[in-house]
């Protein structure tokens, strides 16, 4: 009985909605392209970026000591590629 309980109370408490997620931002490109995928992403709420990176060790640091739950690495050349031309890539 206690577990038809639980999952009762736990099913409308617990939620997987992403919400206010913090994220890294290594911006190689800083084209406004780049600019306008970083602003898309935050706009909606899913994300808040609390840090940038100067390097991709950053992005380790800051996703080990747990400042950054995501990162974002957008790559130089950004600005010139083609969504007909590429594939997204997602690395974990």
């Amino acid at each position: 009985m206690a577990p038809i309980i639980q999952l009762l109370v736990f099913g409308y408490a617990v939620t997987t909605d992403v919400k206010d997620a913090a994220m890294i931002v290594y911006d190689r490109d800083n084209s406004t392209e780049s600019r306008q995928l970083i602003q898309a992403l935050t706009a909606a709420g899913y994300f808040r970026v609390v840090a940038t990176a100067e390097r991709a060790q950053d992005i380790t640091t800051a996703l080990d000591h747990g400042r950054a739950i995501i990162a974002l690495e957008i790559p130089r050349g950004f600005q010139g590629i083609s969504p007909r031309d590429s594939r997204p890539r997602c690395n974990s």
